[in-house]
């Protein structure tokens, strides 16, 4: 249109870009350049795959908070191959995407609470196995109580239906956690799984897994290893030396968030005594 009301309109404004802009090219891991914080989260999910991936999940209670959340959320693009779409079906019967289920009722059945809900359910998905290789984490929050990062890959089902290989599936795994003595306890966690694109099916599974770490063990303090982790966090978060931060969290029964209250309100209060913080 170039006239309105009888006047002439001054010439649309355009924008010179290229017609065949490509997107960049994917970023690896992210951590926020915190050494602390990449241990503990590699640590974990280390652990928690290898349970994930085992004959059985059960031993995954441990890992989530009582009253912790669960969604699954199943995207098929629609170019995907029929066999791709047709895989993905044991994963849609219980998905949570939001743009296909409106009903409000059907989201809260879809939306599982708590661990012993959310463990059981884990345990009815198809037996997987993970590519580690192919891991890329993405931190967006991290706290002295909290974190919430984003892990996303490649995995594939042990026993294909079809008999043949299985399908590569692709997914991203939104954790909320908090610290925990083992390490983290997770409160929210949210999957979401796809086709793989035939890049990501190309390079999986073709690196050999990495070695596993070994069982943690009392250190030469007599703390294990996420403990020896929740105190050097503890210490660069609030400040005090490591002696001072394990007294804290073990008067706290190892409770990160109580011992965390407990160091502001005392610190408010001015009874935390200047040679805490010496190092």
């Amino acid at each position: 249109m170039s006239l309105q009301d009888g006047h002439e309109l001054p010439p649309p404004i355009a924008f010179d870009l290229e017609s065949n802009t490509a997107l960049p090219e994917t970023k690896g891991s992210n951590f926020d350049n915190n050494d602390i914080c990449r241990k503990i989260i590699m640590d974990f999910l280390e652990k928690f795959f290898t349970v994930y991936d085992s004959d059985d999940r059960q031993g995954l209670l441990e890992a989530y908070h009582d009253q912790a959340y669960f969604s699954l959320c199943v995207s098929i693009p629609q170019d995907v191959p029929h066999y791709q779409r047709k895989s993905l079906h044991d994963f849609s019967r219980d998905s949570r995407n939001l743009l296909f289920v409106k009903d409000l009722a059907q989201r809260v059945k879809y939306l599982k609470h708590s661990r012993l809900n959310v463990v059981a359910f884990l345990n009815e998905l198809p037996h997987t196995q993970h590519d580690p290789n192919s891991f890329v984490v993405d931190v967006g929050v991290a706290m002295n109580t909290l974190i919430c990062f984003t892990v996303s890959g490649v995995f594939r089902e042990v026993v294909s239906k079809s008999g043949g290989n299985p399908p590569i599936r692709a997914f991203s795994r939104v954790f909320t956690a908090v610290p925990a003595p083992q390490g983290l306890c997770i409160v929210n966690d949210m999957v979401t799984i796809s086709a793989a694109s035939p890049k990501q099916e190309k390079a999986a599974f073709t690196s050999p897994a990495p070695t596993p770490s070994p069982s943690p063990v009392p250190g030469p303090s007599g703390l294990s290893e996420p403990q020896q982790q929740m105190v050097k966090m503890f210490a660069e978060q609030s400040g005090m030396n490591e002696e001072w931060s394990q007294s804290c969290l073990e008067q706290n029964g190892w409770d990160y968030n109580k011992s965390a209250q407990v160091f502001t309100e005392l610190k408010a209060q001015n009874k935390i005594p200047p040679e805490a913080f010496l190092k």
